[in-house]
Parts: C-alpha cells; structure tokens; sequence
C-alpha cells in the first residue's frame, strides 16, 4: 500500500470576544426583526434587562413568542447583516482583519 501524503494547513486560531448575547447583536438591525414581525412602526425603546428580554418584548408586541435557542424561520433573511456588522465593529476587527476583510472596500 502506498503512504498518502497529508497536507497539514497552518492552524490559526482567532478569539472574537463575546461581550454580549447574540440578541443583542440582531436587536442592531430592530428596523429589519420589526420588519419581519410585520410590525408597522419601531419602538422606541424596549422593556427588558438585556437582549433576550427585550426580545421577547419586541416578539409580545407583535402577539408572537421569542424563544431562545429556537429557530425563528425567516429572521435572519430579514436582518440587515451590514448593520449589524457595523454595530459590531470594534469586535469584529481582529476577525476581519486575519481574514483580510477591509471596512472601507466593503
């Protein structure tokens, strides 16, 4: 039998800091999730300790449940990942800039 020969690729690992919970990050696009709750106006402020909460604020007011960890079929098509790209920038450097991303080509 003949030895395969494996290439090995160089391993990089690179943290992105998580300071917040992921609702947190899709409540930066509230005009795109109202958007997708067919909610005619954006609050203008939101009830609720931290994201999750506020979500399911936003979720009430709509007569629908938030549940976290659970699929909402439809939500991330309607997110604007721009803004909330741009929300997220300073956390999102290191990532994009191993990756060769540059903010203004964008």
């Amino acid at each position: 039998m003949a030895k395969k020969e494996v290439q090995r690729l160089p391993q990089v690992v690179i943290f992105v800091e998580g300071k917040s919970s992921i609702e947190n990050w899709i409540l930066c696009d509230l005009e795109g999730v109202c958007r997708f709750l067919k909610l005619k106006t954006v609050p203008k402020g939101l009830k609720g300790a931290d994201g999750c909460a506020k979500l399911n604020d936003l979720f009430a007011k709509a007569k629908r449940v938030y549940q976290k960890g659970y699929q909402a079929k439809g939500l991330v098509e309607a997110l604007d990942m721009a803004a909330i790209r741009k929300c997220n920038k300073e956390v999102l450097k290191p990532l994009e800039a191993a990756l060769g991303v540059e903010w203004d080509k964008l």
